[in-house]
């Protein structure tokens, strides 16, 4: 037996592992769908005077946010977090400047 034959939940790994790659898969093109469709609709908003197209522009974007707010909620209910990305930047200086104070209380 093979490690993809074992089984969880009914199901062996290797069904698993198709149902994660199609999920997200699946999630990348929609994001890069909507992401386009979204573009285009506020360039066609900006050429237009009227306001019903700007209403269904902002119609959406308040749905898509209350979207991602009820998924943040339930993963804080659920207790999953996701890390921040970060960036830290040392500068030469300020290294040498701790390294002499070191090496002042060292004295």
């Amino acid at each position: 037996m093979t490690f993809f034959d074992q089984t969880y939940f009914g199901n062996t790994l290797h069904t698993w592992a198709i149902a994660l790659g199609t999920a997200i898969g699946t999630t990348i093109l929609l994001s890069i769908v909507k992401r386009i469709v979204v573009h285009r609709l506020a360039i066609l908003t900006q050429k237009t005077a009227t306001d019903l197209d700007d209403l269904v522009v902002d119609l959406f974007m308040d749905i898509q946010q209350a979207i991602n707010l009820a998924m943040v909620r339930r993963f804080r209910k659920e207790g999953i977090s996701f890390a921040y990305p970060t960036r830290t930047l040392v500068v030469q200086q300020e290294r040498e400047q701790v390294r002499a104070k070191r090496n002042l209380r060292r004295v």
